[in-house]
């Protein structure tokens, strides 16, 4: 566990050959392990090697359901514009869920992101019914406060406002999420970065865009490859200044 933990945590930090080179020594991981596929996938994915992650999650079988590898399968396929496939992926997680039971929490991002495959998929309708039951999956006191722990749920729940159009709720959302976790160094650059997608989104796009070199420095921050594919920047892709930062060789 504390392996697992370190790896994620060096990831983060974007020491990625340092993560490679502990993920190759722990003893107790097959080779035919698939946290160890996985693993080893979103490391590559972090870097911007989306080919190698292809070849690294299809050494697991097509049908796992464990949430690292659906979580990575989907996340690829996002980045690489296959919605459908992603939709797929996901949907195949969530029905494997026990019926009438409250979804956990990577069910409860995995639905808010098919929601965001479907309206980048040309589905607005779609997305919006998916997007409504996220945010009941996320929030079932829908006015109340939810409280910074977890998977940074508070974050989620941002995004969430945002995919239904609440312009108000989404920023009011986005500014309590970094005030929750304001002492986390973990779930905060996470907070920061929705805000910015929120801004883009919403057509601020010079805020967005100042907040990205702190973005890009802080620990645990954004990546230029995550600016690269992850269609959340989208609305700020065709901006010269963002172009920029995409165009940076680092990862």
């Amino acid at each position: 566990l504390l392996s697992t933990v370190a790896i994620e945590f060096l990831s983060r930090l974007r020491r990625f050959s340092e993560a490679h080179a502990l993920l190759d020594r722990i003893p107790e991981l097959s080779p035919d392990d698939q946290w160890f596929h996985a693993a080893r996938a979103d490391l590559f994915l972090s870097e911007g090697r989306l080919d190698e992650t292809a070849k690294e999650l299809a050494r697991i079988p097509a049908g796992s359901l464990v949430d690292a590898v659906v979580s990575g399968r989907a996340q690829l396929l996002a980045w690489q514009r296959q919605f459908d496939s992603a939709i797929a992926v996901i949907e195949r997680k969530i029905n494997s869920a026990p019926p009438g039971e409250p979804l956990d929490e990577w069910n409860k991002i995995l639905l808010m992101e098919a929601a965001y495959c479907h309206e980048w998929a040309g589905r607005p309708e779609q997305a919006k019914a998916i997007f409504t039951r996220a945010l009941h999956e996320i929030n079932p006191s829908n006015n109340a406060v939810l409280a910074p722990k977890g998977f940074g749920m508070p974050v989620y729940l941002a995004l969430t406002y945002a995919g239904l159009g609440e312009k108000d709720k989404a920023f009011q959302q986005a500014h309590l999420a970094i005030e929750q976790y304001a002492d986390d160094g973990w779930v905060k650059p996470d907070a920061e970065a929705a805000l910015a997608q929120i801004q883009g989104r919403f057509g601020d796009t010079d805020a967005a865009i100042a907040a990205i070199p702190h973005l890009l420095e802080v620990p645990a921050g954004t990546t230029h490859v995550d600016l690269r594919y992850n269609p959340l920047w989208d609305p700020l892709r065709k901006d010269p200044r963002f172009q920029k930062f995409c165009q940076e060789t680092k990862p």
